[in-house]
């Protein structure tokens, strides 16, 4: 090949002409070296827009003596129209092809080839709608770039496009457009499927239908995917960011969208699950329609979602909003706060507020730092603690232990099965208690305890009003202060007192003594009931009374020594010898009345010195 060329004007050709500087030549001459004149005939317009005429340097082979192509380098072949063939071996085998570099070749209608080795081919092929394509309209630019299909192009060391794929674009050291109309910049970026796109130095990939991979060792693999993030290393061993689903998304450093609709964005972000949602650093959404956004979030239960940062999720159509909620085994269930602690596989939760711990299924919890930890609970308000099935807590600071128990207020306690405890300090402990007040007390089974201080520790007892007690079986003590501790016993109104058995105080009175009454303020039962079947009056006796008391407390008392009353609007009782009824004053006054006259009448019949005397005697004055 010769080294060292020459510029020559041809005059009947009419174009400057490239010859060795050992060929003659006539006209205007311009010495130049061959690298420059190579440059002037790339870049001239007189290259691109030549005359009809043929051009070849010695040492180069035209094919055929065609007019309207140019042939400069050792076996460079320009065989077609309006063709360019520069370099060793260069070859320009079709119509306005260019093939310029060592063994470049040329092979497609409008083809440039440029560099060494660089190759453009000419596959005939077919598009979608049945055109067909001739081949040509391709660009191979670089040591060894390769295209063979129609619109292609290659740019850079070893870049190639499909052998059997239209208009891929390859541009960068490596780049591979292997599918139809697909696009690979960077080096070493792949795109394999139809209309992909791969952007990206290193191992950046994008292998599926209209998939897009964006950023160094970045992989779009499913059908229209996007992959857009960097990768670590310099070798497919640590490619991360990875978009594989059809349709999926992932984007950010070391991303991962793996299956159908996969959404992930983040840092090391994996969505794994179909149509899965993980957005933020470390984020995971690892089953179908799960979302997972914020640091660390981990989601592999279906249909689940966790937003804050880093919580796990493994239960079934469960979500979390807030940071630090734990693992969450459970299902069915949602919790928003922060550092709540659910236990357990449990279903049907609630949770709303911060530090809480929940144990049990279908648990609703609102507020701060409760407990519960039994079947069907309720919580409302903070530090409360439910360990009954079916437990109520609402307020402050309460404790349901009890079965179906209820507890509202602070500091109260519900500890036996179906209580209710309202109120500061109140305490329902015994079953089916009801304790209502501050520091109300019901201790026994079905007691009840309504006032500040009220006190019932009797079975089936209450006590009713400020600081009363009702500790007999079955009392009843109504009233500020008022007490009932006989069994049986009643004691309504304030500082009442019915401590016998079966005793009824009524007022501020006092009936200390079994089946005894005391009605009234003040009143008492301090004296023996007495039986009195007789009666000796003036050396005469009365006998056969009915009525007899059988106990010293059967007895009604209306006051007291020293504060005795009388009775009023007394009824008219009968009279006969069975009735145990009152006599009213009517009544007594009719019998006297009839004494009297049977005395007067006597006095009257004896005559004389007969005197009826005041207590009903007669004497002979």
């Amino acid at each position: 090949m010769n080294h060292i060329y020459r510029l020559l004007w041809n005059s009947s050709l009419g174009a400057w002409v490239a010859v060795s500087e050992l060929a003659k030549s006539s006209g205007k001459k311009s010495s130049i070296k061959a690298s420059a004149s190579i440059f002037v005939l790339i870049s001239g317009v007189s290259l691109l827009s030549f005359n009809t005429n043929a051009y070849s340097v010695a040492g180069a082979d035209s094919c055929a003596d065609t007019n309207t192509k140019i042939g400069i380098g050792q076996d460079a072949q320009a065989c077609q129209a309006d063709t360019v063939a520069i370099g060793v071996n260069s070859k320009s085998l079709a119509t306005n092809a260019i093939a310029i570099g060592k063994a470049a070749t040329a092979n497609g209608v409008n083809n440039i080839s440029f560099g060494s080795g660089a190759q453009t081919g000419n596959v005939a092929s077919v598009v979608a709608d049945g055109t067909p394509l001739n081949g040509g309209s391709q660009i191979a630019i670089g040591t060894n770039a390769k295209t063979d299909t129609a619109g292609s192009i290659a740019i850079g060391y070893n870049s190639a496009t499909g052998v059997s794929q239209n208009f891929g674009i390859a541009l960068g050291g490596y780049a591979q457009a292997l599918g139809n109309s697909s696009i690979a910049i960077g080096r070493r970026a792949q795109s394999t499927g139809t209309n992909s796109t791969a952007i990206g130095a290193r191992q950046t990939v994008a292998n599926a239908g209209g998939a897009t991979a964006i950023g160094s060792n970045t992989t779009a693999s499913g059908f229209e995917s996007l992959a857009v993030g960097a990768g670590r290393g310099n070798d497919a061993s640590t490619i991360s960011t990875v978009a594989s689903g059809r349709q999926s998304v992932a984007m950010g450093a070391s991303s991962k969208a793996t299956s159908t609709s996969a959404i992930a964005v983040g840092t090391e972000s994996i969505a794994a699950g179909e149509n899965g949602i993980a957005i933020g650093t470390g984020a995971q959404a690892a089953a179908k329609d799960t979302i997972s956004i914020g640091t660390g979030n981990v989601v592999t239960g279906q249909g689940s979602g966790a937003i804050g940062d880093p919580t796990t999720i493994t239960g079934t159509g469960t979500y979390s909003l807030g940071n630090n909620n734990g693992t969450i085994d459970a299902h069915e269930t949602g919790v928003f706060g922060n550092n709540n602690i659910l236990n357990g596989e449990i279903i049907g939760v609630r949770v709303v507020g911060n530090t809480n711990t929940v144990s049990s299924d279908n648990a609703i919890v609102l507020g701060n730092e409760n407990t519960a930890t039994s079947l069907n609970s309720s919580v409302l308000g903070n530090y409360n603690t439910v360990s009954g099935e079916g437990g109520v807590a609402i307020g402050r600071e309460n404790t349901v232990s009890g079965t179906r128990a209820v507890s509202i207020g602070t500091n109260s306690e519900a500890t036996a099965e179906q209580t209710i405890s309202i109120g500061h300090l109140t305490q329902a402990t015994g079953l089916g208690a009801t304790a209502v007040g501050w520091s109300a007390t019901a201790s026994n089974t079905q007691s009840t305890a309504l006032g500040v201080g009220a006190n019932s520790s009797g079975q089936n007892a209450s006590a009713l009003g400020t600081f009363s007690t009702a500790s007999g079986s079955g009392s009843i003590a109504a009233g500020n202060s008022s007490l009932a501790s006989g069994g049986l016993s009643t004691a309504v109104g304030s500082l009442s007192r019915a401590t016998g058995n079966l005793s009824v105080a009524l007022g501020a009175a006092l009936a200390n003594k079994n089946n005894s009454v005391a009605l009234g303020a003040l009143s008492d039962t301090n004296t023996n009931a007495t039986q009195q079947s007789s009666a000796t009056l003036n050396g005469l006796t009365y006998g056969d009374f009915a009525g007899q008391v059988s106990d010293v407390g059967m007895q009604v008392s209306i006051g007291a020594v020293g504060r005795e009353r009388q009775i009023k609007n007394v009824g008219s009782g009968e009279i006969s010898a069975l009735s145990t009824d009152a006599i009213n004053g009517s009544q007594l006054h009719a019998t006297n009345s009839v004494l009297g006259n049977f005395a007067n009448s006597i006095e009257t019949t004896l005559g004389g010195n007969a005197v009826l005397n005041p207590n009903g005697s007669i004497c002979n004055d």
